[in-house]
């Protein structure tokens, strides 16, 4: 669970999410990360009381299977990641409509849109990329950006040699 909250910090923290922000301050303040999503809320409810709930500015909600994931505002990035830290991004070219529930979503067709590309970041580091298509630049930059808020750089540019032409920028 531990590496569960770390790597949903890192991505939000990479996105700009307030709630990141805060966790930051109050871990940091207090000395110690929380291992448990109970000691995530106590913190934010610390930080600052209104700070609750899935709807926009509150940290991501557990679902029943124990996994977390965000859709981020822009509707191109979508992330879970499992109890054991297990990531899984996927990078969608987003459909003009009305806002879908993202839980319901499968990979190859979601409710953020049709998938580009989609990783995979296991506990260990290892990174795993497949393209769908057609994925350009800026999606691969999108996925580039995620990749790196959670896995080694070693690992990432290893995943896919267009990283190595978007390190080198």
């Amino acid at each position: 669970m531990e590496m569960q909250i770390v790597r949903a910090y890192a991505l939000a923290r990479a996105h700009s999410h307030a709630w990141a922000n805060d966790l930051w301050s109050v871990a940091t303040e207090e000395g110690a990360w929380p291992t448990s999503w109970e000691e995530v809320d106590r913190a934010l409810a610390i930080a600052r009381p209104e700070h609750r709930g899935p709807a926009g500015l509150g940290r991501p909600t557990l679902s029943p299977a124990g996994w977390v994931g965000h859709l981020t505002g822009t509707r191109r990035l979508a992330w879970e990641i499992e109890p054991d830290g297990r990531a899984r991004l996927a990078v969608c070219r987003p459909m003009p409509g009305p806002d879908l529930c993202c839980e319901d979503r499968r990979w190859g067709r979601c409710a953020c849109g049709f998938v580009a590309l989609y990783a995979t970041v296991e506990c260990d580091g290892r990174v795993t990329v497949e393209e769908f298509g057609p994925a350009f630049e800026r999606h691969w930059a999108v996925l580039w950006r995620a990749l790196l808020a959670i896995a080694p750089k070693e690992t990432v540019q290893t995943a896919s040699p267009i990283f190595d032409h978007l390190a080198s920028r």
